[in-house]
């Protein structure tokens, strides 16, 4: 909560300053700049980032001030993931209550209902589908399901399969035409399909990699570059977004600009937000888990989750 506050705190004050600065509000994609931003408008949208329902008002133009998307608008994710907690919450404490497998099978039930999602709703405008927590957390439960299947010891197999490489590279694949589909939004059929492949391909990816962390994919992931951007990866997707609207006309430099300032912006934020954040919370934690010698850090996360 830290750390967005501080994001939606500095760009507001720029929306105070510059108000009439097109640079403020614009798709970073867009061939066309932005409109300038009312201090009221970007207030509105601060309260919706905070109150995590920015999603909800991009599905709907009419239920706010600002034109088109929100001038934050990459903090419709942060909402998704938001409300995915308050739905899980209560669905958890089901399942805890059912045994093993029935729970994982209820999972199941829900992750393919939620796949299925954007099909039926196919009569809906894009933006419903594109935005919406219903079709978006399919993914998130896809996620969940794989870490009940998890708990049975249910991926065993990818440990020392012979055909698990030619697995990996299965997921790879579906993960890149994915990419393909989703970017073929007058294709509604094809766009759909799209979602669904990523959500999965996505899931068993990071089962794949879990189960293999001796695997390509695991040492390359598990380097102490990617691992230092890793832990500061949240920060990065706060401020490149909104330094990538900010600095979308300067030219040729542009791309060198927003990458190193989001870094740096990011470094800022980890150091001196999320790092004190986190130790202040160890004053309310009653015991320190221990990481058990031999055990990959990736089997502990899913644990500890």
């Amino acid at each position: 909560m830290l750390q967005p506050s501080g994001t939606l705190g500095v760009w507001f004050l720029v929306d105070l300053f510059f108000q009439n600065g097109q640079f403020l509000a614009t798709v970073p994609s867009a061939h066309t700049p932005g409109s300038p931003v009312f201090w009221l408008t970007g207030l509105e949208a601060v309260g919706a980032a905070l109150l995590y329902v920015t999603n909800w008002l991009n599905v709907e133009p009419h239920w706010h001030l600002w034109y088109g998307y929100s001038p934050i608008s990459h903090l419709w994710t942060l909402a998704v993931e938001e409300q995915f907690y308050v739905i899980w919450a209560p669905v958890m404490l089901l399942l805890l209550r059912l045994r093993r497998h029935a729970a994982t099978l209820l999972a199941a039930a829900i992750a393919v209902i939620a796949l299925a999602d954007p099909i039926f709703l196919s009569s809906s405008g894009f933006n419903r589908v594109y935005f919406g927590t219903d079709t978006r957390c399919a993914a998130l439960f896809c996620g969940a399901l794989c870490a009940f299947i998890g708990s049975t010891d249910g991926w065993r197999f990818l440990r020392r399969s012979q055909w698990a490489p030619l697995l990996g590279a299965v997921i790879l694949g579906a993960i890149y035409w994915s990419a393909y589909a989703l970017r073929q939004e007058g294709d509604r059929s094809l766009w759909n399909t799209g979602l669904i492949v990523c959500s999965l391909a996505c899931a068993l990816g990071v089962v794949f990699i879990v189960e293999r962390p001796q695997g390509a994919a695991g040492r390359l992931l598990s380097s102490p570059s990617l691992v230092a951007i890793g832990k500061r990866s949240y920060a990065i997707y706060l401020w490149s977004y909104v330094l990538n609207t900010w600095l979308r006309d300067t030219g040729f430099f542009e791309s060198f600009l927003v990458i190193g300032l989001s870094f740096l912006a990011a470094e800022i934020s980890y150091r001196f937000v999320e790092l004190p954040a986190l130790r202040y919370k160890h004053h309310f934690t009653t015991a320190t888990p221990t990481e058990p010698e031999g055990v990959p850090s990736g089997e502990r996360v899913l644990a500890m989750r």
